[in-house]
Order: C-alpha cells, then structure tokens, then sequence
C-alpha cells in the first residue's frame, strides 16, 4: 500500500515536456512553506544530511553549504528562495486540488536538497517559537520506473561529486556481490553509499581490489590484462588503482553475458577472499614495521600489515583458485601448503634491499615483488600438489 504525504503548496505549476509526457512522466514546479518537506522521506537520495554515527558513535558535521542556509535563516528570509536551489522529489502518482493548492504524493522522495531540507528542521526544531517558515522551490518527478528514478537520482548529484561507490550502488551494481558475501555471514552489509558506517559494513571498494589481485589471468575482464599493470599475467594494477577495479567490476555487473566467468568468481570467491585479506592484514611475521603494539608476545603494526606487502600475497595465492565440475570457483589454501613461507618470502621482498626497498608502497606497485611471491606458489603446484 502506498504512503501518502500532502504538501500545501503556494504556486505549483506543470513544466512537463512533450517527451517526458509521451513516456508517461509529468514534472511540476513550485513553491511551498519550508515545513511541508520536514517529514517527506529521502529513501532514494544518495547522500544524506549529516552523516549520524561513525562506529557507533554520534557525529555532527556541517558543511559550508549547511552554515550558509542557517545564516540565511537567521538574516533576510525574504532572500531564502532565491538563493536557494530548493529541493527535488521524486514520487509514484501526484493528486492536484488547486482549489485548496495541495498536492498527494504517493511513495514520494527527496532525491536533492537533503541538505536544505535537514537544516530547515533542525533550525525550527531548536527555535519552536518561531514559525515563520521560509518560501522553498521544489520540483516533482512523477515516474514509476525504479531504475531511471535511481538514474536521475545520480543526475541530479553530479554538481555535488558524488564517489562512484554511492553511483554504482544506487543503481544496484553490489547487490549479487553482497549477497553472495552474505552467504559467509548474513549480518554483513556492502558499502554501498557515503555515509554507510559502521562495524556491519565491508569495505566494497577494497574487497574489489581484494579479489581482483587474485582472479586468474585466464578468465577474461573488462579490462584486458595487457600493457602496464597487466604484466606476466598479474593483476598489479589491483593495489593501487582503485577507481580502475570499480569501473572494472560495474562493467563485468552490468554486462553478465560478456564477463560470466569473472562475475561468478567474485561472487563465488567474496567471502574466503576477504577472510584470507583479513588473516594477512594480521599477520604476526612483520614485527619490523615501525609502528607496533605488543600483545601477548606477538608484534602487529597498530594499522595491520600495510596493503602494499599484502596485495602481492593475495595475487599469489589466487593461483590457489580452483574450478569445480558444477562450474564454481573455490578459493581454498591446501592443508599442505605453507602460508607462513609465502609470508616470510614477502618478509624478505620487504626487508631485503631490491625492488620493494622497504617501503610497502613501492612493493604493491613493483611487479618482481609479486613474481617472487608466484614462484613459491608455482613450486608447490608443480612439485607438491598430487
């Protein structure tokens, strides 16, 4: 059953084109008493007011833009809708009485001017002896297509830099990923937005990275493995280029039936990939890094085994992966093989002088680093595996 919110509106008047009617749109413009937005919901925005808690704890922060709008509260009000942008709703069905001037929205939501409409609540929140609510201009999409409201969404935030995490994730590209991930543990949520925080969230972005470094160089991407950052058929790219991994996997999301083998092996791998991130992230062996803390006579650096040392690991033991007869991908270490020599390996890529010349950042980026580490794996694939 749809909600339904009323707004009392000053002006309303229908701006929609000849196209957008033809596919059963309408727009309207108008103008409204700042207290009509107070309880509309902003489900489908991808950016919210403030962002409200970091690991649990209360945050408030306000930007210039939100500072702005409070000084003009609290100066000319005559000014407020004409150097406002106002605010954008995006509903399922709209009902007009223009002899009463309101207006019904069906399922509505504030998809920009979430920042305008949160600090004109709070302000009269704090203030509830003034009512003297501003003019505000707002616009209404009626449009019941789920996926092009998300896509104007997107639109309608480019001005304010949205990350491409909260584009892909409006448009539901890490929705297979996290459900898969799911499988390994229920409770845990994929980044999907900016302010999505907490100790249920996993960080989207880096487990691309993650899995990335370690899929095999035979099965095909959107980004061909070739040039700089491809080499010997390693993934070095996967470390340090992180806006490349994201685009990567949108495309292989979006496009299924051109990427099946890479978009089944980060969904079949997500959840051993990451747990083998997570153990190496911990690893006790480089005692060496500057920063430590000591606890219970084991040395971890306070920030875990830097990325740089870890990613050529994980590309190593991607080789580990393996494709089971129903066509699944399995990334499993075999009970004979060694972790812990491919950790002192990289170890001593670290400490020894050479290419990784002790710094973790020149060690994620250098491909004899990673060639080093493939050996010790290549070893116990053609030696030692029956």
């Amino acid at each position: 059953m749809s909600e339904i919110y009323t707004i009392h509106y000053n002006s309303l008047r229908n701006v929609t084109p000849p196209e957008e009617a033809a596919a059963s749109r309408r727009r309207y413009c108008g103008n409204a008493g700042a207290n009509q937005f107070f309880d509309i919901p902003d489900d489908l925005n991808i950016r919210d007011y403030l962002q409200e808690k970091v690991d649990g704890k209360p945050v408030k922060k306000e930007t210039n833009v939100n500072k702005a709008i409070r000084d003009q509260l609290d100066g000319d009000r005559s000014a407020f809708p004409i150097l406002n942008g106002g605010i954008t709703l995006i509903t399922r069905e709209v009902v007009l009485d223009d002899k009463d001037r309101r207006a019904k929205l069906s399922d509505p939501s504030i998809i920009n001017g979430t920042q305008t409409r949160g600090v004109l609540r709070d302000y009269f929140s704090e203030h509830p002896e003034d009512a003297a609510y501003p003019s505000v201009n707002f616009e209404i999409i009626v449009c019941t297509d789920e996926r092009l409201a998300a896509e104007i969404t997107i639109a309608r935030n480019y001005q304010n830099a949205v990350l491409p995490v909260s584009t892909y994730g409006a448009r539901g590209v890490f929705d297979d990923l996290e459900a898969a991930i799911q499988q390994g543990n229920p409770s845990i949520k994929l980044r999907k937005s900016e302010t999505d925080v907490g100790d249920n969230y996993l960080d989207t972005e880096k487990l691309i990275q993650v899995i990335t470094a370690m899929i095999p160089s035979t099965v095909p991407m959107a980004r061909p493995l070739k040039g700089k950052g491809g080499s010997e058929g390693i993934r070095v790219y996967a470390y340090s280029q992180k806006a490349t991994c994201l685009k990567d996997f949108a495309e292989i999301a979006k496009s299924p039936t051109l990427y099946p083998e890479a978009k089944r092996f980060f969904e079949d791998v997500a959840w051993d990939a990451w747990q083998i991130y997570k153990q190496l992230r911990s690893y006790n062996g480089f005692s060496v890094l500057r920063s430590v803390t000591k606890n219970k006579n084991k040395e971890v650096a306070e920030d875990g085994v830097p990325a740089g040392i870890v990613f050529p690991i994980l590309s190593a033991l991607g080789k580990l992966t393996t494709k089971l007869p129903d066509g699944r991908w399995q990334f499993k270490i075999p009970d004979d093989f060694d972790l812990d020599d491919l950790c002192k390996q990289a170890k001593a890529t670290y400490t020894v002088p050479g290419p990784g010349q002790s710094n973790p950042q020149v060690m994620g980026k250098e491909l004899a680093c990673y060639l080093n580490l493939h050996a010790i794996v290549d070893a116990y694939l053609k030696y030692r595996r029956p």
